[in-house]
This record gives structure tokens, sequence and C-alpha cells, in this order.
């Protein structure tokens, strides 16, 4: 099974905080791009792809890919978004976002998703196209359409990934549209970020956390690529070790009694929309009524795109910070 699929398969089919520093300075900064004469070929994850001109349709599939493609300024090339039901939007782009057309809240059947026409799609994983709902990524391009994937899940990548993977998708969509000086500021300001994150929180111990999803009873512990490295940038530590975890994988169902023994001061837990934040909280305060982290109501609810990837990681490194660190 493809382990993206797991993840991700898992938490779509559950849906029936801090400022956001790079929302708000980087919106669509200087308009949307001009095209530019020339042949672009653009590596990514293991597939070149070449465009003629800039891309003027463009799908997203997911969330935080959807806000990359705003903060460059390419608010008119998008011409529909899919699997909205994954994470709510930062509130910096909520106006905007709320603008892109919804062609599917889950995954799209593929008469939706050539009905909008695009000339690049814009994914998370390469999960969505295996050939059964969707065509595969070779099938896709022989139609013409492209696609690009988020650097951070490339095939065997995902355990390994770190939130400054947001350089590399900045690179490569900046060339894709045009757009070298929009992701150059935007690569500036990620990296600013993070740096004046480090340094406020310098000489501080990192708080002992468990990241959480909790899906239709279960309970499962996140470790390993993106989840420990957001949660280790904004001064956390995380409890489970991504070696507890199936080799190769980021998540793995576990018991309440393993958390409860590790005894965690701040409890970390994803959610997709408001009623998964609501229900995940009373789970977690019927199931660790005797943690540290419950007894001092260090309960911290994030979005799931807070571990996605692009800027949006960035952004929930600073969120998580502030909440784990509430003096710096």
């Amino acid at each position: 099974m493809n382990t993206a699929v797991s993840r991700r398969g898992l938490l779509r089919g559950a849906v029936a905080a801090g400022g956001l520093l790079l929302s708000g300075c980087a919106s669509a900064p200087g308009g949307t791009p001009a095209a530019s004469p020339g042949t672009v070929s653009v590596a990514a994850c293991g597939r070149t792809l070449t465009f003629a001109i800039p891309p003027q349709r463009v799908v997203s599939f997911y969330p935080a890919m959807t806000e990359l493609l705003l903060a460059l300024g390419l608010d008119e090339r998008i011409a529909g978004q899919v699997n909205t039901n994954q994470s709510p939007p930062s509130p910096a782009y909520a106006d905007r976002y709320a603008r892109i057309k919804v062609l599917a809240e889950q995954e799209p059947s593929i008469e939706v998703l050539l009905a909008a026409r695009p000339d690049l799609i814009v994914a998370d994983a390469a999960y969505h196209f295996d050939g059964n709902q969707l065509p595969t990524l070779d099938e896709l391009t022989a139609k013409g359409i492209p696609v690009y994937l988020n650097a951070s899940f490339c095939d065997g990548r995902k355990t390994l990934a770190k939130v400054t993977d947001v350089d590399t998708d900045l690179a490569g969509l900046g060339r894709i549209f045009a757009a070298a000086g929009p992701a150059a500021t935007l690569a500036e300001h990620a990296k600013a970020t993070l740096a004046d994150t480090t340094t406020r929180l310098a000489g501080r111990a990192a708080v002992p956390c468990a990241l959480l999803t909790v899906y239709d009873k279960a309970l499962y512990a996140d470790a390993g690529g993106l989840y420990t490295d957001v949660l280790t940038l904004a001064g956390g530590r995380n409890v489970t070790d991504q070696a507890e975890l199936p080799a190769g994988e980021y998540y793995a169902q576990i018991s309440p009694e393993t958390i409860a023994r590790k005894n965690p001061d701040a409890i970390v837990y994803t959610y997709l929309d408001d009623a998964g934040r609501a229900g995940t909280l009373d789970y977690l305060r019927r199931t660790f009524p005797d943690t540290t982290a419950v007894r001092s109501g260090r309960l911290i609810a994030t979005p799931e795109a807070t571990f996605g990837g692009a800027l949006r990681s960035v952004d929930g490194v600073v969120s998580l910070a502030r909440q784990l660190h509430p003096a710096a």
C-alpha cells in the first residue's frame, strides 16, 4: 500500500492559532506573473516537467499547495481546488481561498478533473494518481497535464522531510510560472521567520509532546518527517520516536496506555474541521485525565495541513512555538 494513501486516505474519511507571519507578509507579491518566452524544464520528484509557457489553468489537490500558489500571486491561474476537506485554510488566506472554485471536496472524478481543463496539477503527493479513480502520472502527462508534487512527499522522502523543503517548491514553481522574484522573496521570508523562532527559543528546554491524531475512536501517533521537524523547530520534543513506527511510515496506531506511560507535558493534536477538533479534544480529556498535559490544560490543536509542507509548515512552526513557549 502506498503509505501516503494510508495517512491521507484515513484522514479523508474522517470528514462527513497563532498569527501566520508568512501568510500575512507574502500575499500576492507584485500580482500575477507575466508569461516569459522560452521552454522551461523543472525537476520534481524524479520527473521532469516541461512548459513552453507558464500554466494558465492550475488545479490544486491540497490546501497547503493552494496557499502556496496564492502566496505567489497566482490567484487568477487557479482553475479549481479539490480535497478541500483536508484542512481549513490559514486565516490570512481565507478570503482569497474562498474565491477559488471547489471542484470536489474530496477526490475528484476524472470527468470533473478534465472538465476544469488543467494545464498543471499541483499536488501534495503521488498517491492520488494510482490509475484507479484518477489516471497515473504518466497517463496525465500523455494528456498534456503535468503534475508538480510537493518536495516533502516525494517517494521515499516523507519520513525524512524538513520544513525547509519549501525552498525546493518555491524554486520549482517560481521557474514554472516565471515568478522567480516573488518566489525568492518568499523563500527569504521563510528563512528569516525560522531563524527568528530559533533565536527566541534559544536556551529554552524542549517541551515533551505527544503528537496525535484521533480517527474513528482510534489513536494514532505521528512522528518523523514534517511531524517531528515542525514540532522540534517549535521547541517541542516528540515523545514518540519515528523508529517506534513501521519502517518508512510516519504514523501508526498506538495504545492509550503507551501515551499515558510517556506522560507528555503537552499534547499536540491534528484536526480537519471544527467537529473533528472538538471531538478529539473531548477524547483526549476523557482518555488521559491523569497526564501532565491534561492536568495543565496543554492540549494544542493544529490543522493537519500544518504538517503538509510548503509555507504552511513554516507558519505552523511559528504558531506552535507561541503555544509551547508563550513567554518566548
